[in-house]
């Protein structure tokens, strides 16, 4: 009997926590199978050489018409997310925002970031269950892009709706409601450099992606 790949879109693998029973399972018997679905399958590829192979073949396998399993059959006339984009163009994104992760910056970020760590885990009582993706998943890495970007880091959960809303079915709001935040988004961001002197704005705002007021002007119209 073979192995059911189809437990990969179970929400019920991941919420006990253990998918990678499946994923080993994977590995040494199916490296590479096909998940039937509504609305269109997909090969799984569960071996790293492969993986890599895929990643670097941007020819064969694309990241412009979708990143996720729901977004399968989906063509963008303007990418949403910078994640969505193939070379050259997501070379150029690349590019951009480079310079806020270079070796030295890091190093001057390190004591910052750690802090931050820090308190998000302190509150977090030994031998409790707790919901680590709240708790510390989603305000850890948005705290940190918002002293990269020279921003009060207590609007973190602005950034979260922001994120929230340019990703694809991430939410459920209107595409109308996605649109209005997006361009919020966007005004906000491009104030920042006025706002935020040269030291502690790490990321210029020409890193943020320039197709969001016109995918807000089309939803809106």
């Amino acid at each position: 009997m073979g192995i059911d790949a189809s437990r990969l879109l179970d929400p019920s693998l991941y919420a006990r926590g253990d998918p990678f029973a499946l994923y080993g399972e994977l590995r040494h018997e199916a490296p590479v199978c096909w998940v039937d679905r509504a609305g269109g399958g997909f090969w799984a590829v569960a071996t790293h050489p492969e993986v890599s192979a895929i990643g670097a073949d941007p020819q064969g396998f694309c990241s412009s018409r979708g990143i996720l399993t729901d977004e399968i059959g989906t063509t963008y006339d303007d990418p949403p997310t910078m994640m969505h984009t193939d070379p050259p163009r997501h070379t150029r994104y690349r590019r951009l925002v480079q310079p806020g992760f270079k070796p030295s910056m890091v190093r001057q970020m390190e004591a910052g970031v750690t802090a931050k760590a820090r308190a998000l885990i302190d509150p977090i009582e030994p031998g409790e269950p707790v919901d680590i993706v709240q708790a510390l998943s989603i305000p850890f890495p948005l705290q940190v892009i918002c002293e990269l970007l020279g921003v009060d880091g207590s609007q973190w959960p602005r950034f979260f709706e922001w994120s929230e809303a340019v990703i694809p079915g991430e939410s459920e709001r209107t595409e109308a409601e996605r649109a209005e935040l997006q361009a919020e988004m966007w005004a906000i961001s491009s104030a920042w450099p006025k706002n935020a002197g040269p030291r502690r704005r790490r990321i210029s705002s020409r890193s943020w992606p320039r197709w969001v007021p016109q995918r807000a002007r089309r939803a809106t119209d």
